[in-house]
């Protein structure tokens, strides 16, 4: 599982992980704070290593907000 809550930094954590490492990772648990489409590049960069069933969801009390909860597991 990797979990990722760095106030706006996901996509530069997700942007380090190494090739070789994505097939350890069977779950992803990430608050994003979806500026420039960070959001949509973070759901496409989890696709492409993988993971699928991919949720994406606000938390209650944060729906003005740009920020959101994506799950993404493998099949």
């Amino acid at each position: 599982l990797l979990k990722i809550d760095c106030e706006g930094a996901e996509w530069d954590v997700l942007k380090g992980v190494s090739e070789a490492d994505w097939p350890k990772i069977n779950k992803v648990v990430a608050e994003v704070y979806d500026t420039d489409d960070r959001l949509k590049n973070i759901k496409t960069l989890l696709e492409k290593y993988g993971l699928s069933n991919i949720t994406i969801e606000k938390e209650k009390g944060l729906e003005e907000t740009n920020l959101y909860n994506i799950y993404a597991t493998r099949s």
